[in-house]
């Protein structure tokens, strides 16, 4: 069901969804999902309510990474991959954990504990479960560096031989002066952060052999990546030596000697920043036919952007909000023609997070708004999966009732009949 309301010139759409609220605690946040024909998977950090676990807020207070399935049944029971105090784990609004399962594979969860002294001197953990999450085989660090620098930002897609690849930012070559706090480089060091791939849920302890993909990205914009008949690809914010910072993509490609085409810009937008928007990219596929939508705050084209492509080249950039902060999710529909892209706009008092239908012709939708967030950073990143053809999964963190509190996840099914379909002039 839809309420729409006419405020002057501007039809708002409110959504009267299904309310899906997750089993997480009250505190819980960081949502990472990954959706298949067996459902859809969500994980997230919260505090574990063992007794042991220290003070609430405490740097001993212990905290899990936690995940529960969603199926036509709504949520499973919640399991635990890992617990660890709050000081040794690296809990972020914008670098979280990551979740997939390989076809007909084991499903493979990733966090990231801290490794060093360093405020980003942290891995990215892995523990494979093949019975639901039932029981966890740990599989330690899933790259192949063991430098006490960053690594984080993943995502992952499921491979046809029952095994996942992986996706990251890796801090490698940024080992020297590693720095403690931030700056114009985000606290990062002096080198340049890199964007690597390997396949990470085999039975074997760490990672394979990691694949160099772009030599220097974005330190701190999360990466998204898709799996289609031709391969994979990844898409994440470039940097280039003249701090422009637009996003780019690389994709499998069996005929070169890396496996990988070389580094090209999804869209030119020239948005010059001397440090990290962190406000990644996502993108979505169906067969070859593939969408991305992402935020740039470059002055002549500010907002949220989205373009379709076929994975050789991407059309000319739709803009579906100028006024949006971006922290986008976007879901294809089936043709190829249209897609569902979620961000935030900031409003009164907060942000709101809303839905726009778009269509590869250039059209877009009025919007459906979802729910209150944060306008902050405590809103972290929202995110979307297609539960069938006529429905989506939508997750956020709620906002704090008031600063420094409980936050907790909300979710809410949509139909997507309810989005409000576009209305082209004429007809």
């Amino acid at each position: 069901m839809l309420l729409c309301l006419k405020v002057t010139l501007l039809t708002i759409c409110a959504a009267l969804g299904v309310d899906v609220t997750p089993p997480a605690d009250d505190r819980a946040y960081a949502p990472g999902i990954f959706s298949d024909s067996q459902g859809t998977i969500l994980v997230w950090a919260e505090p574990t309510k063992a007794a042991e676990g220290g003070k609430p807020g405490s740097s001993a207070e212990l905290w899990s990474i936690v995940g529960a399935q969603f199926g036509p049944n709504g949520w499973s029971e919640p399991f635990e991959v890992t617990q660890a105090n709050r000081e040794s784990l690296f809990l972020n609004w914008a670098d979280v954990p990551a979740v997939a399962r390989g076809v007909d594979g084991p499903m493979i969860v990733t966090w990231l504990p801290m490794v060093g002294q360093g405020t980003y001197a942290y891995h990215v953990f892995g523990a494979t479960s093949a019975d639901d999450g039932r029981t966890w085989q740990m599989k330690g660090p899933i790259h192949d560096d063991r430098s006490p620098t960053e690594h984080g930002f993943v995502s992952m897609v499921a491979q046809p031989d029952a095994q996942v690849r992986a996706f990251w930012l890796d801090g490698r070559n940024m080992a020297r002066g590693h720095a403690q706090s931030h700056g114009t480089d985000h606290g990062h060091g002096m080198g340049d952060m890199s964007l690597r791939t390997a396949l990470v849920s085999g039975p074997q302890q760490g990672a394979a052999e990691s694949t160099l993909l772009d030599a220097k990205v974005c330190e701190c914009c999360g990466t998204d990546a898709v799996m289609t008949p031709s391969g994979s690809v990844v898409v994440y914010r470039d940097r280039s030596d003249q701090e422009r910072r637009d996003i780019w993509f690389v994709r499998e490609d069996k005929n070169a000697a890396s496996g990988w085409t070389q580094p090209a810009p999804v869209h030119i937008d020239g948005w010059q920043i001397e440090a990290c928007p962190v406000n990644g990219p996502a993108i979505d596929a169906t067969d070859e036919d593939l969408v991305v939508a992402w935020y740039s705050g470059a002055e002549t084209r500010p907002g949220v952007h989205v373009a379709f492509g076929n994975g050789q080249s991407f059309a000319k950039p739709i803009t579906v909000d100028p006024h949006s902060m971006g922290r986008v999710d976007v879901v294809m529909l089936d043709g190829g023609q249209e897609a569902i892209v979620s961000d935030i706009l900031p409003v009164l008092g907060g942000g709101q997070l809303q839905l726009h239908r778009v269509a590869a012709d250039g059209a877009v939708g009025k919007p459906y708004n979802v729910a209150k967030v944060d306008g902050g950073r405590p809103s972290g990143f929202p995110k979307m999966a297609r539960l069938s053809d006529q429905e989506l999964l939508v997750v956020w963190t709620k906002p704090a009732k008031k600063k420094g509190g409980p936050m907790g996840l909300g979710a809410t099914r949509v139909s997507i009949a309810d989005i409000p379909a576009i209305k082209r002039t004429g007809s």
